[in-house]
Parts: structure tokens; sequence; C-alpha cells
């Protein structure tokens, strides 16, 4: 069973969050808002068991239709043991429902080259970059 959980109740395992992303992608992310007035979400954790599979992390960006920052998804990742059992989707629709509680934002948006994943969710494509989507969901 998948749970998912805010990490900034399980800090435990965010810095394992942090080393994957950094393996990843070779990024090092700190989860902290740049704008002191406007926070970041916590990143979500999704945990099998005791085990710590897979997160989703936010990030503040300009939106692509208006100069306006808005709130992205910066990072989804799941553990290669872990992949095709809908972990992915249980945490984008967190993301989703853990965005609408802890912003006031309107609008969730994210750049990936798997735009089925969220489309599954009810994500609207606005953009195509070659190989890459731009998506957005009304919170």
């Amino acid at each position: 069973m998948i749970t998912i959980v805010d990490s900034l109740l399980s800090d435990i395992h965010l810095e394992t969050y942090r080393q994957w992303i950094s393996e990843e992608w070779g990024q090092d992310h700190s989860f902290e808002s740049l704008d002191r007035f406007k926070p970041l979400p916590s990143p979500l954790l999704a945990m099998v068991g005791e085990r710590l599979a897979g997160g989703i992390s936010f990030t503040w960006h300009i939106a692509p239709d208006y100069p306006k920052v808005a709130l992205w998804i910066n990072t989804v990742y799941v553990e290669p043991a872990f992949r095709g059992k809908g972990i992915a989707r249980t945490l984008i629709a967190a993301a989703d429902e853990h965005a609408r509680t802890v912003t006031e934002e309107e609008t969730l948006l994210v750049y990936t080259n798997v735009p089925q994943l969220y489309e599954e969710n009810e994500w609207v494509p606005t953009r195509q970059e070659g190989e890459m989507w731009v998506l957005r969901k009304e919170l």
C-alpha cells in the first residue's frame, strides 16, 4: 500500500529524497522558497510500508502565458524498484490536493516529457517544446 506523507512530518526521509534528485538530475534542492512572502509547499514523500519509494517537490517560477510567478511541480522521482506501481500518479494527485490546501494559488504547472501521466489526472496541455510539455491543473 502506498502512503503519501508530508516531508514536514517525515523529515528523516527528506535527505534521501534530496540525494536521489541530485543523483538523477545533478541538481541540489533546498526545498525552500526564495520568496519569504510566498512559502513553498513542502515536498511529499511516497512510502511503501516503512520504505521510501519516491517523492514530489515544488518550485516558484514564471508562468508561461503571463509574467507572474506561479507554482510548479519541480521534481517527481520514484525509485527504480517501485516504478510501474502507480506511485508517480499517486504523488501527482496528492500534489494537487497539497497545493490547494497549503497555498492560495489557483493553478499548478509542470514541465515534463511524460504528459500522459498528468493528463490522466485531468491536467491540460498548454504548450509543447520539442519532447517537453507544459501542463496546468486548476486547483
